[in-house]
């Protein structure tokens, strides 16, 4: 609550992602023959708090973003 902005991973898609990882290992692979992935990130705007700094937030932000608090 109060928050503006964040930039945050989905922790269920991270679990997904080290479980497949440990499980290639577990499987035999090195961890040094495994490629780097990163985690998607997913933006969340808060307007009701940027209504209360007097904040407006571009367009593009608001487009851009996976969920906005209204």
């Amino acid at each position: 609550e109060g928050v503006l902005l964040t930039r945050a991973t989905s922790v269920v898609e991270k679990g997904r992602q080290s479980a497949r990882f440990a499980d290639q290992i577990r499987r035999g692979a090195k961890p040094a023959d495994l490629p780097v992935e990163t985690a998607e990130v997913f933006l969340t705007v808060n307007l009701k708090t940027a209504e209360k700094l007097g904040l407006d937030i571009p367009d593009i932000i608001l487009m851009n973003a996976k969920t906005i608090i209204r």
